[in-house]
């Protein structure tokens, strides 16, 4: 644990002063069932990191719509995360804190996860911590607790995570999109499952991943052709299969074959 944070930061010590030990970190996948939400037992503090997928949340009678990247911060008789109206499946890090009675740290209810480590990596860093530590001490356990704590910022001021997993999704897409990647690749690299970025595509950008995808390889290509580059220099630039698939992919696009736009704009040019 040598990176582990040393409190040295009178704030963050007087927040971690009322944390007693580590009752359970353990992840959790629905996995097609439906989970209802249940009340925390007194003496405790629960943290849920969603890692994937969508689940309700209700706040003051309020209904919140919790997704991958967001924690959640549970009191004494707080209600956790339930599944949503269609089912969606949800996965997410738990960890549970036996803490002092009647002190409750400061802690807003829904932070978003904002650091560079991203909350899968976290996760399975933990994890693989208390596989090989199986009794750890109070360290581990404040360690824990503080980097939640460093780690999010409250929902408000928080830049969106989805957002951000577009960012990283798109950039990838543009430093690689000659190579015959697939949506796995790029859900993998944003850090998110495939059936997760398809549902961020779909909800911000109004296409699917491979529809982003080909829209940037067709982009690259028109303007490759538009220099002159033979057709077969502009498939194999731009990542598309073959010859035959991309003229398809033109035509379908543009109306008409990649040899014949670029004859008309030669025409008009002249």
């Amino acid at each position: 644990m040598s990176n582990t944070i040393r409190y040295q930061h009178n704030g963050l010590i007087n927040i971690m002063n009322h944390v007693k030990s580590l009752l359970a970190l353990m992840p959790f996948q629905t996995s097609g069932q439906r989970y209802n939400s249940r009340t925390i037992r007194q003496g405790r503090e629960e943290l849920e990191l969603v890692l994937d997928g969508q689940a309700g949340y209700l706040v003051n009678g309020r209904y919140l719509t919790i997704r991958a990247g967001n924690l959640i911060w549970h009191h004494s008789g707080d209600q956790t995360i339930f599944s949503n109206a269609r089912g969606d499946d949800y996965e997410c890090l738990v960890l549970a804190f036996e803490v002092e009675p009647n002190i409750a740290s400061a802690r807003p209810r829904i932070s978003d996860w904002n650091s560079m480590i991203s909350p899968r990596q976290f996760c399975e860093d933990a994890l693989n911590y208390l596989y090989n530590h199986p009794k750890p001490g109070l360290d581990f356990c404040r360690y824990l607790y503080s980097s939640c704590c460093v780690h999010t910022t409250p929902e408000s001021h928080a830049q969106d995570l989805n957002e951000r997993v577009l960012q990283k999704a798109r950039a990838f897409i543009a430093s690689n999109y000659s190579s015959n990647i697939t949506i796995e690749t790029i859900a993998r690299k944003a850090h998110v499952s495939p059936s997760h970025l398809h549902g961020l595509f779909r909800d911000r950008l109004h296409m699917t991943p491979y529809e982003a995808l080909s829209q940037y390889r067709m982009e690259r290509a028109l303007k490759l052709l538009l220099r002159g580059t033979p057709i077969k220099q502009v498939v194999d630039a731009c990542g598309f299969g073959s010859e035959s698939g991309f003229i398809r992919a033109f035509k379908k696009r543009y109306g008409v074959p990649p040899g014949a736009y670029r004859k008309e704009l030669a025409a008009i040019g002249n």
